[in-house]
This record gives structure tokens, C-alpha cells and sequence, in this order.
């Protein structure tokens, strides 16, 4: 027999759970009516019991079980059990839509309020009110710990071999006074002693608003009996985790004027930023320079949302 059917046999099982809810705070009065007014439900695992975007009204005190929360697709870490209640927002708007969806990861059992029956009782027991609120604020609270804080100003990741390291050195040194905190990776990052590389690279796509990666002609490679210019194959790599956080506006190459070099067909699509190699060995950055500061000016920090 499960949990919920016992509670729907013996009432007196389903209110003493009732009584340990937040809301409730084992006040009698309260626990008989919201029990009087409320509809014993059941839910199962894998059911829905709301659906974000959906506009009913009802709030569930849970009684036993657990459900997880999912906004936008996304499942959150922290999990609605006894003693919680889901649906409560709509008492700040009840014309509003669901903000997320709460879907049951055990059975569940739970008592089912209409919005203007439990509006009602809120009205007649105050500090059942402030429980509500409370409850609100706290989960306000875990929301927020998603949305970590943004830079102080943006972070602008260069990604380099050593042979291109001086393009690179060009790009960190004109963007001097442009307010921006420029990192710059190489060959001496990926292979300092005892690092983790890919690891240390995941930190810092979490934390970077841009990158560029300097695709210059470092290698060779045969394609369709071609001997083409090709970038460093760990410099791509690399390129294409930013790109997976950051999109197309903010992960960017840089590629030497006049020379061409193949670039892999993932990249179609992202207008390449170029620099100019003068008087030999000589670096000139300075137009693609102009072109980073107007997009980092444009787009800021990178929101956490």
C-alpha cells in the first residue's frame, strides 16, 4: 500500500503530516482548513504536477514524495520534498504563467488548494502569511545562487601556439588602455608541469566575456592533393570550447593578411579579424585591435543569467 493511499484511508495520518508543514507550523486551526478546503492528490513519478508557461492556479502542499524543479529546460539542484509547497508564487500574480516546472521524481502525495480558497485562509490567519513569504524568499534566494556575479570588466582570453605568440603579445599590448582584463594562453599553459589542462581551460571559458584565437599558418596539412596552411590543431580545439559558451559575437580568430590559411568549416559563419605582418617579422595589430575594443564596448561582460 502506498503512502498516499494510507493517507486517503485513515485522514488522521494525512492531517498529523499536514500539521509538520512549514505553512501549517502544527496549528490546528489552520491544518483543519486548509484540510477542509483541499483535495488529496496523488502524483506519480515522472508526472508533472506544473508546467512552466501553464496558468492554472493551484498551490500543492507536498505530504511525501519529492519533485525536482526545471526552468527553461534546465533542472536545478535542489529538490521540493515534505513540508514544501509548490505553486505558492501565484499569490504575488495570479494572471502570471508558471515560472517553472515541477515535475515528481517519487511518488507524491499532496493536498491540492485553489488560489482563492488558500487566498482566504491567508487572510484569516496572518502569520500563515508570513510563512508564505518566507518560503518565497527563500526560494528567490536559491535562484540567485545561479546567477553568479558578472565581471567587474570584461575578461578577454587570447588563445595561441608559441610560433604565434607574438601576434598575440601585439593584441595584449595595444589593448593596454582599453578597459579590459586580457589572459593570455600558450603553449607554456598547456603544458606547465602537473596541470590539468583541459581543466584549468573549462574554468576559465566559465569565466572569459571573449576570446580570440590566433589561426595562423603554423602547420601544413594535404587536402584534396593540396598542401594548404593550417592553424594549430589545439589552438581550434581549444576555440571551440569558448565558442560553445560564448557564441559567435564574442569567440573570435584572428588571421594574417595575405596568406591563406584553411580554416575548418565549423567556423563558417564567424567574420575572421585580421592582422598584418610588416618589415619582416614585425606584428601589426592595431585595425584588429580597433574591431575588438567596438565589440567589447558594444557587448560587456557576459551575462550569467
Amino acid at each position: 500500500m502506498s503512502i498516499h493511499e494510507r493517507f486517503i484511508r485513515d485522514a488522521a495520518l494525512a492531517t498529523s503530516e499536514l500539521r509538520k508543514h512549514k505553512y501549517v507550523e502544527h496549528d490546528d486551526d489552520i491544518c483543519q482548513k486548509l484540510w477542509n478546503i483541499g483535495k488529496l492528490v496523488e502524483f506519480k513519478k515522472d508526472d508533472f504536477l506544473i508546467k512552466q508557461d501553464d496558468t492554472d492556479q493551484f498551490i500543492y502542499l507536498i505530504l511525501s514524495g519529492s519533485a525536482q524543479v526545471i526552468i527553461n529546460g534546465n533542472i536545478l539542484k535542489y529538490h521540493r520534498k515534505e513540508t514544501d509547497a509548490v505553486g505558492e508564487m501565484t499569490i504575488l500574480n495570479p494572471s502570471a504563467p508558471r515560472l517553472a516546472s515541477i515535475k515528481a521524481i517519487s511518488d507524491m502525495s499532496v493536498l491540492q488548494l485553489d488560489y482563492i480558497d488558500f487566498k482566504k485562509i491567508l487572510d484569516e490567519f496572518p502569520k500563515m502569511y508570513a510563512s508564505v513569504l518566507r518560503d518565497i524568499t527563500t526560494k528567490f534566494n536559491q535562484r540567485n545562487d545561479y546567477c553568479k556575479p558578472v565581471n567587474e570588466k570584461p575578461i578577454l582570453f587570447l588563445i595561441s601556439s608559441v610560433e604565434s605568440l607574438s601576434v598575440a603579445e601585439d593584441i595584449l599590448c595595444n589593448l593596454e588602455y582599453v578597459n579590459v582584463d586580457v589572459q593570455l594562453w600558450s603553449d607554456k599553459e598547456r603544458f606547465s608541469a602537473g596541470s590539468n589542462t583541459l581543466s584549468v581551460l573549462e574554468e576559465h571559458v566559465k569565466k572569459a566575456d571573449f576570446a580570440i584565437a590566433i589561426f595562423n599558418d603554423d602547420d601544413e596539412a594535404t587536402y584534396r592533393k593540396e598542401l594548404k596552411k593550417i592553424p594549430r590543431d589545439n589552438v581550434v580545439l581549444e576555440l571551440g570550447m569558448f565558442l560553445g559558451r560564448l557564441g559567435k559575437e564574442r569567440a573570435l580568430f584572428a588571421l594574417p593578411k595575405d596568406i591563406d590559411v584553411k580554416i575548418p568549416t565549423d567556423f563558417n559563419g564567424i567574420t575572421p579579424l585580421r592582422f598584418s605582418r610588416v618589415e619582416g617579422s614585425k606584428i601589426d595589430t592595431r585595425i584588429l585591435v580597433r574591431e575588438i575594443k567596438d565589440k567589447i564596448e558594444t557587448l560587456g561582460v557576459m551575462s550569467n543569467l
